[in-house]
């Protein structure tokens, strides 16, 4: 007759890490595989304003989506690259 020790926590941790796994599947987007870039800011305290710069090479201001709210400011555009033709 074999004798086999039942373990309830190894079972429970194989079912754990089962989940983990599925939802690090669920939570992986496109844009995760995209690099990301930030700009340089200056932020300053100017009395009743406070003033936001941001360099942002390659894009014109034009071409930038700006949205203010009470407790953000979210600047958005895209940068392209010319192709090369050789």
């Amino acid at each position: 007759m074999l004798v086999r020790y039942w373990q309830p926590f190894r079972e429970v941790e194989s079912l754990r890490r089962q989940f983990d796994r599925m939802f690090d599947d669920l939570m992986q987007t496109d844009t995760d595989a995209q690099p990301t870039w930030a700009p340089t800011i200056e932020l300053s305290d100017e009395g009743d304003n406070l003033m936001l710069k941001a360099q942002i090479p390659g894009v014109d201001a034009k071409d930038l989506d700006v949205q203010v709210s009470r407790n953000a400011v979210s600047i958005s555009g895209e940068h392209r690259t010319e192709e090369r033709k050789e």
